[in-house]
């Protein structure tokens, strides 16, 4: 025959000596990686990203997202996204592929990520520019 064990009571209850203070808007983890303008460069534009094979290249696609870099050269680290500035636009099946895919090696991704970028920055520029003169 099996013996029921008593269940396990607390001597003390669990009381906080003060309330949690409430800190308001939650700050990024690192300083200068947040940048709004290069964010919002992104939209409306066409993917960049562009993998062979995998992107259906669909002119305004709502899909498209800005896609960080998946490096630790880029910023990225443990919990903490990669820098703004080293984001592109990419639609989902491409984003998918860069932070997901068993298609294609690190390298490959790489590859792929930073010619993206280096097109990708010469256009964002000239329209994060033209958004401050307005």
């Amino acid at each position: 025959m099996m013996q029921r064990h008593a269940t396990l009571q607390r001597k003390t209850p669990l009381r906080a000596k003060k309330p949690m203070a409430h800190t308001g808007r939650r700050k990024h983890k690192v300083a200068g990686h947040h940048d709004r303008k290069l964010l919002d460069a992104c939209r409306g534009q066409d993917c960049y990203l562009k993998v062979p094979g995998i992107c259906p290249h669909i002119p305004n696609d709502p899909t498209v997202v800005d896609c960080h870099g998946n490096w630790a050269d880029t910023g990225k680290g443990m919990g903490i996204k990669a820098a703004d500035r080293f984001s592109v636009p990419g639609c989902a099946p491409c984003h998918y592929w860069l932070d997901f895919g068993t298609t294609a090696t690190r390298a490959e991704k790489r590859t792929v990520f930073f010619d993206a970028l280096a097109r990708w920055e010469e256009v964002r520029d000239a329209h994060v520019i033209s958004i401050e003169a307005a």
